[in-house]
């Protein structure tokens, strides 16, 4: 009888302290990770690429400008930016990126 008293007793605040854990390590899962990426103009591909160890002195006279921030997720889908975008195709991403180098520029992709 004791037994059955007990679990009636505390089966029900385990059990609600056991969902608390699980939605709480759900909610921590689901929320991506934000950072700010940086593409910038390479000439020989005609094209802005991600550039990971970004350099403002690597900017060097060209056509374009040089270099944008973005802190959208990777990918094509709407909200997002690729982690490559042609000449072509950059006025569908400029509402998501913010300008980091200089008009008439390009990255020195070389050094």
């Amino acid at each position: 009888m004791k037994a059955i008293a007990f679990i009636k007793k505390y089966a029900t605040a385990g059990i609600a302290l056991a969902a608390i854990i699980g939605f709480s390590a759900f909610k921590m899962s689901d929320d991506p990770i934000q950072s700010t990426r940086v593409l910038a103009y390479n000439n020989a591909t005609e094209q802005y690429e991600e550039v990971t160890d970004y350099n403002t002195n690597k900017c060097i006279p060209g056509t374009e400008i040089c270099s944008f921030t973005t802190e959208a997720e990777i990918g094509s889908a709407p909200g997002q930016v690729p982690s490559e975008i042609p000449l072509d195709q950059l006025n569908d991403y400029l509402p998501l990126m913010t300008q980091l180098g200089d008009n008439h520029k390009q990255y020195d992709f070389s050094k």
